[in-house]
């Protein structure tokens, strides 16, 4: 049975919800209207509803107020799907269980409309402070990102617009792509500097890297062309190639030092 003050569910053996916020005489009250009747009544005085249920099993639609009967899925009235209805939610605020439809927090008082206009706004400054030091960081590393600063300025209409949401949607889409572009250069820089560190190794000890050195300039094209996967695959196997030379190289030095010896 639910509360004719919140619409919760009521302990029936208490007279309160079960959150114990609302008390009412069991026994006494319409289901259409919440006034007081007779106990035993069944005619409600004040808006000549029939009181055709017995009271412990009376429901009503949260979005219109009309009766409804136990097995009701659908309001005969509105034709809102109660189970939706009757679906708990919690105020973004204090945390609490309210109804799904109020437009207000029956604990703090607060619309629930406003309050998430002012949790998407927080939301939206938020990551506006993020981003402008991703971008900062991303055209120090000399990357592009004139594409994801339209996408920034187009989430900055939709915020004045009103589609808060949608701005939002769309600012953490932009952090997430400039983060990993972020990622992946620096993952390539630091992985160039070890190839180029190996080949440098390699030609001291004689080896012939011609190979690996034509492996880098292919590296570096593609991470002009600001496709570090391949750059990056590209150096490490220029890494392989040198680290593979100076090995035969030294294998070849101790061959070369037995013969001597003999």
């Amino acid at each position: 049975m639910l509360c004719p003050l919140c619409g919760m569910d009521k302990e029936t053996a208490t007279g309160f919800t079960s959150d114990g916020e609302a008390s009412f005489d069991i026994e006494n009250f319409c289901p259409l209207c919440g006034k007081n009747i007779e106990a035993n009544q069944s005619m409600c005085n004040e808006c000549q509803d029939e009181l055709d249920v017995t009271l412990d099993n009376i429901y009503f639609c949260q979005a219109c107020g009309a009766h409804l009967a136990d097995a009701e899925s659908t309001c005969s009235e509105c034709g809102t799907n109660t189970s939706i209805l009757n679906t708990p939610a919690s105020c973004i605020v204090c945390g609490k269980i309210t109804m799904p439809n109020s437009e207000y927090c029956s604990n703090c008082i607060i619309g629930a409309d406003e309050e998430s206009k002012r949790v998407i706004s927080t939301q939206f400054d938020t990551l506006t402070d993020e981003l402008t030091s991703l971008f900062e960081k991303a055209r120090g590393l000399g990357l592009l990102v004139s594409l994801l600063e339209r996408e920034y300025e187009g989430a900055k209409l939709m915020m004045e617009a009103g589609e808060g949401v949608g701005a939002v949607s769309v600012l953490e889409e932009c952090k997430e792509k400039l983060k990993s572009s972020i990622m992946q250069y620096e993952v390539y820089i630091s992985a160039y500097q070890r190839a180029r560190a190996r080949i440098d190794r390699a030609s001291q000890e004689g080896c012939d890297v011609e190979e690996a050195l034509l492996l880098l300039t292919r590296a570096e094209y593609l991470a002009r062309m600001r496709d570090y996967k391949q750059a990056l695959i590209c150096v490490i196997k220029c890494s392989s190639l040198a680290d593979r030379d100076i090995k035969q190289k030294e294998a070849w030095k101790v061959e070369l030092g037995a013969y001597v010896e003999k």
